[in-house]
């Protein structure tokens, strides 16, 4: 019976192994969730609508959003009749 060392017995150990690990990840990015399939379920990750980027729907709702309370505002004023002076007095007053 041939003796061999144990220096090549640990080497083929880890030789194997490495082989085992080097094939089980290749195997992994191949997968359904892959990188190619992150790509082709969103091909614009960039825009939010077919014309605007996530910060140009943010800006136009926050110009929306101003908008609509400065008209509110206006409206208020309007309503409680605090946009001009009253026109009960008699006397004469510029406006």
């Amino acid at each position: 019976m041939i003796r061999r060392p144990i220096f090549i017995r640990t080497l083929a150990a880890v030789t194997l192994a490495a082989v085992s690990a080097a094939s089980l990840t290749a195997c992994g990015a191949s997968g359904p969730f892959g990188r190619d399939a992150r790509i082709r379920s969103n091909l614009t990750p960039e825009l939010a609508t077919l014309d605007q980027t996530h910060v140009d729907t943010r800006n136009s709702y926050a110009l929306m959003s101003n908008e609509n309370l400065r008209m509110l505002n206006d409206d208020l004023l309007k309503f409680f009749y605090l946009d001009r002076p009253s026109r009960l007095t008699s006397l004469p007053m510029p406006h």
